[in-house]
């Protein structure tokens, strides 16, 4: 392995096990709980989507006339993984996004999805993020910032800036964090079966091979350039401490929606 790419991850060690292994966790311990973290989380789902398609657009030609991509190989492990996000196969071996997916799921266990949906339509039609952010009624603040850390990201950083969030601050630290949510969920919870499938579903994408393609596009990315090293270190860690942010605010939220119903 690249040693550069190995300071990365022993650099953000902590920060992984800080999520990793943060009570929210193991604390979704009733119905109100699991619907309180899922309106917050959908937000993180969705804006997930964004920072794949950044990369799309940085490493693909996304626009017309159409041009020969200076790296092939990049461009196929960036359309890959976002076709499995997008489109990937359902339960009923239909197409559909990820992000649709774990909105059915919302539904199933009667988690409001008023926030988001108008969130999505404000954008449709043209409204700004921030604008749409600040007006969108049923969203929690905590769900605005992480939202707007992930696309202040993707307005202002480099590719490999990008990559390196992509990398570290979502295929290098989701799949363990969800493993051991959905093994609670399988004990507290043994009647939801839609939302602990999308789970599984979810993890099975979200595998070693994703991880490994997102280390190649960010070892190809910065080269031998030390400065692009540090760069996407910094970046790397800023998305850790706003994915430990976001957690310790939900975990806040979501006990408050708990007490609201005793």
């Amino acid at each position: 392995m690249n040693t550069k790419l190995q300071n990365i991850i022993e650099s953000t060690q902590v920060l992984r096990a800080d999520i990793i292994n943060h009570p929210l966790n193991s604390n979704i311990v009733t119905m109100e709980h699991l619907r309180s973290f899922m309106e917050h989380h959908i937000f993180a789902v969705w804006d997930y989507m964004s920072l794949l398609k950044s990369l799309q657009k940085e490493l693909t030609c996304t626009t017309l006339p159409w041009c020969p991509t200076v790296n092939t190989k990049l461009c196929r492990i960036v359309n890959e993984l976002v076709m499995d996000a997008e489109s990937t196969i359902n339960l009923e071996g239909e197409a559909q996004s990820q992000f649709d997916i774990y909105r059915d799921c919302m539904k199933s266990v009667g988690a409001r999805t008023e926030g988001i949906d108008q969130l999505i339509e404000k954008v449709r039609r043209g409204e700004s993020l921030v604008k749409a952010l600040m007006t969108t009624g049923n969203l929690a603040p905590s769900a605005a910032l992480f939202v707007l850390d992930t696309f202040n990201i993707i307005d202002k950083s480099k590719a490999h800036e990008i990559a390196a969030v992509f990398a570290f601050g979502r295929e290098a630290l989701l799949p363990e964090l969800f493993l051991k949510m959905v093994h609670n969920l399988k004990d507290e919870f043994p009647e939801l079966g839609a939302y602990q499938v999308y789970m599984e579903q979810y993890l099975k994408v979200h595998n070693k091979q994703n991880l490994e393609h997102a280390y190649e596009m960010l070892e190809v990315l910065c080269g031998n350039d030390a400065i692009k090293w540090v760069e996407a270190e910094a970046a790397a860690k800023k998305a850790l401490e706003s994915r430990l942010n976001f957690w310790n605010a939900i975990e806040i939220n979501m006990n408050i929606a708990a007490l609201a119903v005793v």
